[in-house]
């Protein structure tokens, strides 16, 4: 199109179509991530009212995040309390918490999940499955810890950074108390499964 798109001029272009909902993610192309129009890949679905739309999205919410409180639902949508309110009537009570989630354990429950995964950010409050005082540093990169965030029984236990090589990729770990073997042993299994993925051997950094 004779659009002069050098230097970060292209990246401010590809934002700028991707707020105007020209372009969103393709699908990966190897290990190259591609752009497509979203009139095809998200071609255009049923006119709902404003009333509908929030009643769906809220529906949506809860359903995939849920159980989970109206002020959760606000913060992740960006909806003012009483348009969530409003939303939220139409969701089954059993999906919606009048308070955040106890601390609890999730036996078996052992991930590596990378920064600004939705099982830390669509929560206004992140204590059933991280201690408050490292919640409020999430995101922000730290000389203590990695960017990626480790997950021991469905509760956040360390952070983790990966390194890539053109045959095999490997993952360091830092751990905020001392593991059991077991959590090492399974920790190391999603290790090698993040390997699977990119289509090289991976293992825990020794």
């Amino acid at each position: 199109g004779r659009i002069e798109a050098t230097g970060q001029r292209l990246a401010h272009l590809v934002m700028y179509l991707e707020t105007d909902a020209v372009i969103c993610s393709g699908p990966r192309q190897g290990k190259q991530s591609t752009y497509a129009l979203v009139s095809e890949r998200a071609p255009a679905g049923p006119t709902r009212s404003r009333d509908q739309a929030l009643a769906e999205l809220a529906r949506r919410y809860f359903q995939s995040h849920g159980p989970a409180t109206v002020q959760d639902f606000s913060w992740w949508s960006g909806l003012t309390m009483s348009d969530a309110r409003s939303a939220v009537a139409t969701v089954p009570g059993e999906l919606v918490l009048r308070t955040p989630p106890p601390l609890e354990s999730v036996a078996g429950a052992h991930y590596l999940l990378p920064n600004y995964d939705e099982y830390l950010i669509a929560y206004r409050d992140r204590g059933a499955v991280i201690d408050p005082q490292r919640s409020r540093n999430l995101g922000v990169f730290t000389s203590l810890e990695y960017p990626h965030h480790i997950v021991v029984d469905g509760r956040v236990a360390g952070s983790w950074r990966r390194t890539l090589g053109p045959k095999a990729a490997s993952v360091t770990t830092k751990f905020y108390a001392r593991p059991s073997a077991a959590a090492r042993a399974a920790i190391a299994a999603e290790a090698a499964r993040y390997g699977e993925m990119l289509g090289v051997p991976c293992a825990i950094a020794r």
